[in-house]
């Protein structure tokens, strides 16, 4: 993995989330991240449900099992086929709407009844990923931490999947909502670069991790 950040560089750590507010508005992102006195964030429907449809994905190959052993209660094993895991990912978002009724920071709605609608609408979602992940087979690596500097900045952040198709490596990042994916979203956002820069950055100094990627000598070329 890469070396270890020195101490002058630890102070902002420049993530494609913060990258993305300061370029749509300077003070969208002082109230975000630099503001002492910012309110607690509306936890907003969309989040939430995003906050799960990741969390199902992140740990999906981890809790996939036989009908065996998703029979038994102290398994960790949860489902086995698209139904039961659209029927478990259902039973996930009931539980979050009876905690939300005793939460400080309780989910700010868009409509009466949207929770249910949620809930009915997960199934459309997760019978179809669920056969997706299946025919993909799992990933090379998910949840994978990067933290660099170049020019003087440090750059960090979390890489959703890491796989290799067709020879291709794949840089993968799971959005669950459509409201903020415009024009703007799909050709300034830095993500994409920030992603695949830190993956050069952890096969330039991790010559095993660069080698399950098929990368060779032609790491050190990266940064």
């Amino acid at each position: 993995m890469p070396k270890r950040i020195p101490a002058v560089y630890e102070q902002i750590g420049w993530s494609p989330t913060r990258i993305d507010a300061a370029n749509y508005c300077r003070m969208r992102y002082w109230l975000k991240y630099c503001d002492p006195q910012k309110p607690e964030p509306l936890r907003l429907s969309a989040y939430a449900k995003g906050s799960l449809l990741h969390d199902l994905i992140q740990k999906f190959w981890i809790r996939l099992g036989t009908p065996e052993q998703v029979a038994k209660k102290s398994s960790k094993q949860k489902y086995f086929d698209a139904e039961s895991f659209a029927k478990y990912a259902q039973g996930r978002w009931k539980r979050t709407i009876i905690s939300n009724k005793h939460s400080e920071h309780p989910i700010d709605w868009h409509y009466e009844g949207e929770q249910w609608v949620i809930a009915n609408t997960l199934p459309k979602i997760c019978r179809p990923l669920f056969n997706f992940f299946i025919e993909e087979g799992p990933p090379i690596h998910t949840e994978l931490p990067f933290d660099f500097v170049i020019d003087g900045k440090r750059f960090l952040g979390r890489i959703d999947e890491v796989r290799k198709k067709d020879g291709k490596i794949i840089v993968r990042d799971y959005k669950s909502g459509k409201p903020w994916m415009g024009e703007m979203k799909l050709h300034h956002d830095p993500q994409p670069t920030i992603y695949s820069m830190g993956l050069g950055a952890i096969c330039y100094y991790d010559e095993k991790f660069a080698a399950a990627l098929g990368i060779g000598l032609e790491r050190k070329t990266f940064m």
